[in-house]
């Protein structure tokens, strides 16, 4: 549609994402009568998609110098926010995304946030693997080869641990390598609108009384039955169903489904817990509280 702002003719993209319509549920509704039913989170989902596949198209075309060490070293201080993205050797594709949302999301400021993308240690990769790694190096410098388990080189298995390992040694490699206030760590899957996480961390060091020992990110609840372990269950001890809907959520349904498998007969009847428990999609920890956790001798 178009509309008239400050005097001048403004055409809206055609191109923009629209909201998908929730799902009529309970019946027709009746003539006349409007409802007010939140968008599923289907949709929502949907939604997110298609916005994160529209910057990544829109990218190249406005324009958005890339950004690189070269770009970062002049930055006059440290970033408020470093990601370390968890990838995966043969993810170029994901990579080249996150790079492009990146460099157009932050454009008029570069220097807010940086993103490394987290693999392996180099003797896991295969030769193809390295130099595919080693040449995205040379163009961006936002490759991190660290302790983990990752390729797919013959004779090497990780059992599915990578991720979690990966995971740790950012964590860990983040003490001594950045200077930023708060560390982050998602996934090659996840699109981060970089800019708004950034306005509520700043937000948030003015707010929240010890920002720098602070956690943001998405929390669950979990049960450990570290009993089922010996007896070949769950190598990491996790018991019961895994939700999406944990703190603030007043009552949530993971929470209370947890609650009635613990019961006596039930399959965690003897698990610890409910636990609050840090999803891997997002996970932000202020430095204070990054140093005394993965700085420790233990």
């Amino acid at each position: 549609g178009a509309r008239r702002a400050g005097g001048r003719r403004e055409v809206a993209d055609a191109r923009a994402p629209t909201m998908p319509r929730p799902e009529r549920r309970g019946g027709d509704t009746p003539r006349g009568h409007r409802t007010h039913e939140a968008p599923s989170r289907t949709a929502l989902l949907r939604l997110a998609l298609a916005i994160g596949r529209q910057q990544a198209l829109d990218a190249p075309a406005m324009g958005a110098p890339a950004i690189t060490a070269k770009t970062l070293a002049a930055c006059p201080a440290p970033p408020t926010l470093a990601v370390g993205v968890i990838s995966a050797p043969k993810n170029v594709d994901r990579r080249a995304r996150m790079r492009a949302s990146r460099d157009l999301l932050l454009r008029d400021d570069p220097c807010s946030a940086t993103l490394t993308f987290v693999l392996g240690h180099r003797s896991m990769l295969t030769a193809a693997e390295a130099h595919q790694l080693d040449s995205e190096q040379a163009l961006y410098g936002d490759i991190a080869l660290l302790d983990a388990h990752d390729g797919t080189k013959s004779g090497i298995s990780h059992g599915g641990r990578a991720v979690a390992e990966k995971a740790i040694a950012w964590f860990i490699h983040s003490v001594h390598a950045h200077r930023a206030p708060f560390t982050c760590k998602l996934d090659d899957d996840t699109m981060p609108h970089l800019p708004n996480l950034v306005a509520d961390l700043k937000a948030m060091q003015h707010e929240v009384p010890n920002p720098l020992s602070a956690y943001y990110g998405v929390q669950v609840y979990r049960l450990w039955d570290w009993q089922s372990v010996d007896k070949g269950g769950d190598p990491n001890a996790a018991c019961g169903s895994h939700g999406d809907d944990g703190p603030p959520t007043k009552s949530p349904p993971s929470l209370l489904k947890l609650l009635r498998q613990q019961r006596p007969g039930g399959p965690c009847e003897h698990a610890a817990g409910p636990f609050l428990f840090p999803d891997g999609s997002l996970e932000i920890v202020g430095r204070a509280a990054l140093v005394a956790v993965f700085n420790s001798s233990r």
